[in-house]
């Protein structure tokens, strides 16, 4: 049964992806933005039609192919790791990492663009450039709690 824990959240966290993406593009103010956070995020709506950065504009049947090769190994490798005893941190990972995943190829193949709406303005600037959405950062939460549940085990 606790198996199914992790897949409940990690279908949870795709539902969270879109709820949150349909209440960006109801919102017609999302266009111009607003700032967040003392000013430290601008919500804005961007529609990628492209990769990370909008790079690769055009191409959206292979980037959905890519996308979804991706997220079907991820998602194989998640279905495995639920039968392992333990490794619950690893676990969550891949809910948050499929999920986020999920979401944004939900997103390619029936829109053909992502909706992105969250700019982080950090001093280096680099990053200010790029828009992101919740899925994104599912998916960096889960790479990152994978990486932390593997060198445990190391």
């Amino acid at each position: 049964m606790k198996k199914l824990i992790f897949i409940q959240l990690a279908l949870g966290l795709f539902q969270i992806g879109q709820a949150v993406r349909n209440e960006v593009e109801l919102h017609p103010e999302m266009e111009k933005g607003m700032d967040v956070c003392g000013g430290r995020v601008r919500l804005e709506r961007l529609h990628n039609r492209g990769t990370a950065g909008g790079k690769m504009e055009g191409h959206m049947p292979a980037i959905a192919g890519t996308s979804g090769l991706i997220t079907a190994g991820c998602a194989a490798c998640f279905l495995r790791l639920l039968w392992k005893e333990d490794r619950d941190l690893q676990k969550t990972g891949f809910a948050f990492l499929v999920g986020g995943a999920l979401s944004n190829l939900y997103e390619r193949c029936k829109k053909g663009y992502v909706v992105d709406y969250l700019r982080f303005r950090l001093p280096n600037g680099k990053l200010g450039r790029l828009v992101f959405n919740l899925a994104d950062l599912f998916i960096f939460a889960g790479a990152l709690m994978i990486s932390i549940g593997q060198k445990e085990r190391v």
